[in-house]
């Protein structure tokens, strides 16, 4: 299977994933009220409880599901452990026994969703960060379309009324069956139709070295870019010279080796050095090596392929005091792994510079430092201050909309039912703006215009809302109408740019556990949300007021942060450049103890 395929294959079964979360949202809320008040007499309060039991658990789930994806780098595999909690909840949701049971149910449901953390790791490690905003506005559409026919699965699951066993399948309980059996089908394809995607950098460091050993092959004329290549072939001569000087001091030893390997790459360049005796400062400025007046050696190895860098012996013997192991007779002098893992010396400094390491990222746990060097930093604060903001916001919005139709429109279930179908398809359309708008602006200014929206739909409804008589069709339409529409149209801006953005800004490597908290965050809102607007039905202004508030603090935050929320100057500024292994401390120990030293002299 070719890799485009395997990429289409992979996008299809998280198309699907997204497809069934946003239909199992469709067929269970409308009906869950009525399975829990007909059935067990449940109050109205515990409907909340139950609601936000399948958040809570996915607020842990979430950071937990993404760290074990940066981890593993097997998404396939924790996908179908995931889906099992998704199949496990709906079956318990299916035999309900009691209210506590179905409660349950949605808990362990719930534990489920955490997985979204990885499948949006992985999406952000496979794409650029040109076309991220168009894929996850894809994804997100997709889940969109679910919510729009979503409930019409409904019109026949409610037509269900027989028996399994001692259980009963009615329009209640059928939904979970449903879902239960759409999930063990996608378990299926995953099986077969995901592929682990290598990650974009992976790839293009591969198309970079086979660049470069062609490039190397043909013989370049350019002195300087061709050196770092041929002295990382040449390491391995440099471990043999060490093994081979058993009873040496160690300075001994690594000057004689630094002199071979001056040697062999002097005598490989005689034939392009167009003036072999030019001084050495000159052939050290052009990425040579000379002999200092002490006989100490300087080696210059630029591993950008920069000629006009150079570093002493000094410089590089440090660095790479961490890759050979040198031996004598007396004991240990100094204790430098894993030399030959670093295949040049672009790949060296490229390590140095990229932050948490391999040895970093594939351990189960992260030091503390590292929690704070990248996620308390003025960018990510504010992005996640737009997530938490747009999702209470939002869930709070819904939360009303019901009960102020109800007293202001008359409206019944038909009504809402044409409303938030409406509400779907201008949703839809606005993620498809989304994407083609992604080409041409960036994600920070989206989310600007789009948080302007909703902020301008709040104000809007702040001003008319409250003193809005009950009732009166004719006025109050127009309002809903018109606020609700910049609400909704505002929503696919916050929800796309904030997620792209907050993967372009935070490091690829841990990217699972950046995306877990993210929606951990998003996950408090939802619970938060309908909790707070719920209590203020009957106080409109103070509800508005508060949503209001909230939403220009979040704006002041994004213009005084608007420099600070380029994913291009980012791309670079959140490299971290402290080393992370818990070990660190032992490179600053001398190569040379005490006894090392007196056994030597001896």
């Amino acid at each position: 299977m070719t890799p485009k395929r395997k990429k289409q294959c992979t996008y299809f079964t998280i198309g699907i994933f997204f497809l069934l979360g946003g239909i199992e949202y469709a067929v269970i809320l409308p009906t869950i009220w009525l399975y829990l008040h007909n059935q067990f007499h449940a109050e109205q309060y515990f409907l909340g409880i139950v609601l936000s039991a399948f958040s809570f658990s996915g607020l842990f789930a979430g950071p937990i599901m993404g760290r074990w994806s940066d981890v593993a780098k097997n998404t396939k595999w924790i996908l179908i452990f995931a889906n099992m909690f998704e199949i496990g909840g709906n079956i318990m949701y299916f035999m309900g026994y009691s209210m506590w049971f179905i409660l349950a149910a949605r808990l362990i449901a719930g534990i489920g969703t955490g997985v979204g953390a990885a499948i949006l790791a992985d999406i952000a490690r496979v794409t650029t960060p040109d076309e991220r905003t168009g894929v996850l506005s894809m994804f997100m559409g997709i889940r969109q379309i679910a919510l729009l026919f979503g409930p019409g699965f409904n019109l026949f699951l409610r037509e269900f009324d027989f028996k399994i066993g001692p259980f009963e399948i009615n329009k209640y309980t059928s939904p979970g069956l449903f879902m239960a059996g759409l999930w063990t089908i996608l378990n299926i394809l995953i099986l077969f139709l995901y592929h682990e995607l290598p990650p974009l950098k992976d790839a293009l460091t591969k198309t970079e070295h086979t660049e470069d050993t062609t490039t190397n092959t043909a013989h370049t004329d350019t002195v300087g870019s061709t050196i770092p290549r041929e002295i990382s072939m040449q390491t391995n001569d440099l471990n043999d010279t060490v093994t081979n000087h058993v009873g040496f001091s160690p300075s001994d030893v690594m000057i004689e080796s630094a002199e071979n390997l001056m040697n062999k790459t002097k005598s490989t360049h005689d034939g392009n050095d167009k003036n072999p005796n030019s001084n050495p400062n000159e052939r050290i400025a052009n990425g040579i090596m000379s002999h200092t007046t002490d006989g100490a050696t300087d080696i210059s190895i630029n591993a950008a392929n920069n000629s006009n860098n150079a570093e002493s012996v000094s410089n590089n013997i440090a660095a790479d005091s961490n890759n050979v192991n040198l031996r004598t007779n007396s004991g240990n002098y100094g204790s430098i792994d894993n030399c030959d893992s670093l295949d040049n010396s672009s790949q060296y400094h490229q390590q140095r510079e990229s932050g948490p390491n391999e040895e970093m990222t594939k351990s189960s746990s992260l030091p503390w430092r590292f929690y704070y060097d990248e996620f308390i930093r003025e960018e990510i604060v504010v992005v996640l201050a737009i997530v938490f903001v747009g999702f209470f916001n939002q869930v709070a919005m819904e939360t009303i909309l019901t009960p102020l139709t109800q007293s202001l429109l008359n409206w019944g279930e038909l009504e809402n039912s044409l409303l938030y179908c409406c509400a779907g398809v201008e949703i839809l359309f606005t993620f498809l703006l989304v994407r083609f708008m992604s080409k041409r602006l960036s994600d920070r200014t989206m989310l600007i215009f789009g948080f302007a929206l909703q902020m301008g739909a709040v104000i809007f409804l702040l001003y008319f809302l409250p003193t809005a008589e009950p009732g009166n069709l004719s006025k109050n339409l127009p309002i809903v109408l018109v606020g609700l529409a910049a609400d909704v149209f505002g929503l696919p801006f916050l929800i796309v740019c904030s997620t792209s953005l907050y993967s372009k800004i935070t490091q690829a490597e841990t990217q699972g556990f950046s995306q877990g908290l993210r929606r951990s965050v998003g996950g408090i809102a939802t619970i938060m949300g309908p909790l707070w607007a719920g209590a203020l039905l009957k106080h409109l202004y103070l509800m508005f007021g508060v949503m209001l508030g909230l939403m220009v603090l979040i704006l002041g935050m994004m213009v005084l942060s608007y420099k600070t929320l380029d994913e291009n100057r980012n791309s670079d500024s959140n490299k971290l450049s402290i080393n992370y292994d818990n070990n660190s401390t032992e490179e600053q120990k001398p190569l040379l103890n005490n006894e090392d030293i007196s056994a030597v002299n001896a």
